[in-house]
């Protein structure tokens, strides 16, 4: 209705008489002429395709369909001004990736030999969601390898559960409490704890496990390399093997179902193949270990000929002795080969004086 009231104020000019019970919007020059015009055509072409969008077609229509509708409602590049050069290039990618969007949809719906009739809804959820950044989603159990938390009623059965990080430290979880937390001093039963949750959530993932359960821990400490123990429910594990199961050797059950792995991944027990839970994929460090193995099963034999005896050229010192006495492998070297070790001095002090008495002078 509107939109006739603007053509006919066009049309009738300064003449304000009704027609067809239509009365002409006032004040419309030759000046809006152009504006109108372009106005009508939208929304005939608004009309038009919302009758044809609300039917359903096949892929290879609806890609015909949709190249139309571009056409219509964008200009060509090449028929682009000039004018607001960054504008018009976030333009042009989009239009660029809208029409690509398009025809590797149907490309792909050719490949699959989709030909049936599809709704609106279907057709734009496949083709503008090419256009959205893939980005990641936490989606539950996709793919062969599913990295997860431990979480109560979670425990689907599965072939393989790993379970990492099971230091003594680290597990059970320890939760401080909060200085406005009153029940946590004031325990009842049925108070819900992070210990026994996690004493729970362990007993579910060994029970959904159905062919493999494997637990990690660090076994040595990074520095002293003194054994660490695992975490309690896992001695307690342990504890259970070595009192209803025995193997076939002379050593526990849960040392037999214990890998001790190597601190470097170039050690030797990686690529002996002397235990099958050893291994690595690190085919240079192999390499080397095949060249090594030939020059270390080569013998090396002592030279016939002995060392002639050792006659000092001046007489022993009770210093010289007591170094005997304390290295003598150390003086043979000295002695015999001129090779001399380096002094291991003594603690090194924090602080270094800045002046000297004369003992320390005289050192």
């Amino acid at each position: 209705f509107g939109l006739n009231r603007l053509l006919l104020g066009y049309l009738s000019g300064d003449a304000q008489a009704l027609w067809q019970s239509i009365e002409p919007y006032p004040a419309m020059d030759a000046s809006n002429a152009a504006l109108i015009g372009y106005l009508a055509d939208f929304i005939e072409q608004i009309n038009r395709y919302t009758h044809q969008l609300a039917q359903t077609n096949t892929p290879q229509a609806w890609h015909q369909l949709l190249n139309r509708l571009m056409a219509d409602f964008f200009l060509e590049p090449s028929e682009w001004s000039e004018q607001n050069e960054p504008l018009i290039d976030n333009d042009l990618e989009a239009h660029e990736r809208l029409l690509d969007g398009l025809a590797r949809w149907q490309a792909d719906c050719q490949s699959a030999h989709f030909t049936q009739p599809i709704t609106l809804e279907t057709a734009r959820h496949a083709w503008l969601n090419r256009l959205e950044p893939h980005r990641l989603q936490q989606r539950f159990l996709v793919g062969g390898v599913n990295f997860a938390t431990l979480m109560p009623m979670r425990a689907i059965p599965y072939r393989h559960i790993y379970l990492l990080g099971m230091d003594d430290a680290s597990y059970p979880r320890r939760q401080p409490p909060s200085d406005f937390d009153l029940m946590a001093s004031r325990y009842r039963p049925g108070d819900r704890a992070r210990r026994d949750d996690d004493r729970y959530l362990f007993l579910e993932a060994l029970l959904a496990a159905r062919e493999k359960f494997v637990i990690s821990w660090v076994g040595r400490h990074i520095r002293n390399n003194q054994k660490r123990p695992a975490c309690v429910m896992v001695s307690q594990l342990q504890d259970y093997l070595d009192q209803f199961w025995h193997s076939q050797n002379t050593e526990k059950a849960s040392e037999t179902l214990t890998t001790h792995h190597p601190l470097h991944p170039y050690s030797h027990p990686y690529f002996s193949n002397e235990n099958p839970a050893l291994f690595t994929y690190a085919d240079d460090w192999r390499a080397l270990h095949t060249q090594l193995e030939p020059a270390a099963q080569t013998s090396h034999e002592c030279p016939a000929e002995n060392l002639p005896l050792w006659r000092p050229e001046r007489s022993l010192s009770p210093k010289m002795l007591g170094e005997f006495l304390r290295a003598p492998t150390h003086v043979l070297f000295k002695e015999r080969f001129n090779i001399t070790f380096p002094t291991q001095d003594g603690n090194l002090e924090d602080h270094e004086p800045f002046t000297l008495n004369n003992l320390e002078l005289w050192q």
